[in-house]
């Protein structure tokens, strides 16, 4: 019982959906973000199967079992690149980035990257020809006066550190033009009620059905992006753990609770870390009937046929869900949109004949543009990075009720009731 109550009880009605990261060998979360899904119609469907007897009453098991719960998976979707910026935060967040072409701004500042990208790799070289502690140790300071430094030495490692901020520099400008229209799209395309691939149409605008293709068929092979962290050797993983709670324990009264949780494993994530790098950003997460993406799903192929496969109809995935702000008085990614909700907010709080109340902003947010550009930092720190030696943890938990018991969820979810 009490492992039923302490699953059940890490997860609320507000936040369905736990991401851990774990050190491999301490078992110590490194990082954690909690969220909620969105139902799919498949999951909806697989319970109306179900209630008609389907599995049950000798009918219909295999049709059934592709609406179990079986499979967990990660996926990179939502992401333009892997990169870091100088806080060490994913620097990609979005769906899509300018044509430079099109774009002389943008094209600028990539011009701009690429200088000062060149005169670092200058830098570094200068110093490397000369510094045996600097090629042995990958950095060529200690932390104290070095007595092998000369002068000439000293001036080339002041070089290689002003070479490196303005890199620095020069990535920060590039990672955070449009931002705020990237940021609005990623919170935009989350997978939601048609993401299971019955109609293109209800997708959310997303490119792809599920988390997007395999990692073997990622359009950008240079990049861990817009795709599902699965391969033919390392597939979806299978649900470990999973539980009914009664109503008696459940979070709500008059609901059950579904618990599902899997691991994803050290060796799995190895193999989807760009060269050079020892991490990799993740964004979301899915629920599965199945393994591996292809319709004859037991083959052992790595090659499937081609973009359009991913859009076949019925995928397995049971519920999806893009890593966001846990709390969604923070989705709000732009100076409108913010402002827009902020005047709604202060709207519908003001009592009638009052003055206008005052809105809440965090501290150090004085307007709608603060207010957007904090909410966009706090996206930032809860996408998930793992590193080399670490795990990753999924909890899922489906909660069962009436409408009348889900009727506030409104209230509870959101503060703002129009």
């Amino acid at each position: 019982m009490d492992r039923k109550i302490n699953a059940n009880k890490s997860i609320g009605l507000k936040t369905n959906v736990t991401i851990r990261v774990l050190d491999a060998t301490t078992h110590e979360v490194v990082q954690e973000h909690v969220g909620h899904n969105t139902a799919t119609n498949s999951m909806l469907l697989g319970i109306g199967h179900y209630l008609i007897g389907e599995g049950v009453l000798e009918q219909g098991y295999s049709m059934l079992s592709e609406y179990v719960p079986r499979y967990i998976s990660i996926g990179t979707m939502g992401l333009i690149n892997q990169e870091s910026d100088s806080e060490g935060l994913p620097g990609g967040i979005g769906v899509s980035i300018p044509d430079a072409g099109d774009d002389e701004e943008y094209a600028s500042l990539l011009d701009a990257l690429a200088t000062a990208e060149s005169n670092l790799e200058a830098a570094k070289n200068a110093l490397s020809n000369e510094c045996p502690y600097y090629v042995e140790n990958g950095k060529c300071y200690t932390g104290e006066v070095c007595e092998a430094c000369t002068s000439r030495l000293q001036l080339k490692r002041r070089a290689l550190e002003d070479a490196q901020a303005a890199y620095d520099e020069a990535l920060d400008a590039v990672l955070t033009y449009s931002e705020e229209t990237r940021f609005k799209d990623y919170m935009a395309q989350r997978p939601g009620y048609g993401a299971d691939g019955y109609d293109e149409n209800q997708n959310n605008n997303r490119k792809y059905f599920g988390l997007g293709p395999v990692f073997a068929d990622r359009e950008d092979k240079s990049k861990t992006i817009n795709c599902e962290l699965i391969s033919v050797t390392y597939p979806r993983s299978p649900i470990s753990y999973r539980d009914v709670v009664p109503e008696i324990e459940s979070e709500l009264p008059k609901t059950i609770d579904v618990v599902f949780s899997a691991m994803i494993s050290v060796g799995a994530l190895k193999q989807f870390r760009e060269s050079g790098k020892g991490y990799v950003y993740i964004t979301e997460a899915g629920l599965w009937s199945r393994p591996n993406w292809p319709q004859d799903w037991d083959t052992a192929s790595s090659s499937y046929s081609g973009e359009n496969d991913y859009y076949c109809g019925e995928n397995g995935l049971l519920a999806g869900y893009r890593i966001a702000p846990p709390d969604e008085k923070n989705w709000f990614m732009t100076e409108e949109d913010a402002q827009s909700y902020i005047d709604d907010y202060i709207r519908v709080n003001t009592r009638s004949g009052e003055d206008p109340i005052a809105f809440p902003y965090p501290d150090g947010v004085e307007d709608a543009k603060g207010y957007a550009k904090y909410n966009r930092d706090v996206l930032r720190r809860n996408i998930l990075k793992v590193g080399t030696n670490q795990v990753v943890q999924v909890i899922w938990k489906v909660q069962l009720g009436s409408i009348d018991q889900f009727g506030g969820i409104n209230v509870l979810r959101y503060p703002v009731s129009l």
